[in-house]
């Protein structure tokens, strides 16, 4: 037979919700504020130069606003084997076959360490590959 589940201190049992977490100390403005950075703020005394250069390139789609960085939506994807199930419409097993035969294009990027390597193909590869004839 269980046992009911002891009611938490402060808590009242026929109350329904129970009991809600104190708010900030007014009294105290640093902690009404919630300590939090605003990197958007340059002049806020926590918020970093690479902070502001950040939220820069989210607002205003700059790349030049983080040097070396390319905006996620210049770059395209790279496909993984089970991306290629479902450009060419089959089951992993097949591409999985293509690639052990050398059937499929050599892969763009190859990601990870020792035998534990995942091909990564470029969309445009893998076009290149299906408009010449695919497996053949």
């Amino acid at each position: 037979m269980k046992r009911p589940a002891p009611t938490p201190r402060g808590v009242d049992p026929n109350e329904k919700g129970g009991r809600t977490p104190p708010g900030p100390d007014p009294s105290n403005a640093r902690s009404a504020k919630g300590n939090v950075t605003d990197p958007s703020n340059p002049s806020k005394r926590d918020a970093t130069l690479a902070d502001v250069r950040r939220a820069k390139a989210r607002t205003t789609g700059d790349p030049k606003a983080i040097p070396g960085l390319a905006l996620a939506s210049s770059l395209e994807p790279l496909l993984k084997l089970a991306d290629l199930t479902r450009v060419l419409n089959c089951q992993l097993r097949t591409v999985e076959r293509l690639k052990s035969l050398g059937r499929l294009p050599k892969p763009d990027l190859l990601i990870g360490t020792g035998s534990r390597k995942s091909p990564r193909w470029k969309p445009a590869t893998i076009r290149r590959w299906i408009d010449e004839g695919g497996a053949k």
